[in-house]
């Protein structure tokens, strides 16, 4: 939705009252884009952070992989 309550559809059925001609919903969300009208929502966006011992967990076992895999491709 956008901040003036248009959405795609129901600009899709403006455009088709004024001129008759029904444009698909993908060419007017090109256009609603192309002005400035946006008709997603704000995404959310994760904010949480581990703590600093599960990073270094995670760093330890990521690091232990590594160690592993560069071990079974050195000669021997």
């Amino acid at each position: 939705m956008t901040g003036s309550g248009i959405t795609p559809k129901g600009l899709q059925r403006i455009i088709y009252e004024e001129t008759g001609v029904k444009p698909h919903i993908i060419y007017v969300r090109k256009i609603m884009h192309a002005h400035g009208l946006s008709s997603k929502a704000p995404e959310r966006v994760h904010t949480n952070r581990a703590g600093k011992k599960a990073v270094q967990n995670w760093q330890y076992r990521l690091n232990k992989r590594i160690s592993c895999l560069e071990r079974a491709d050195s000669p021997s």
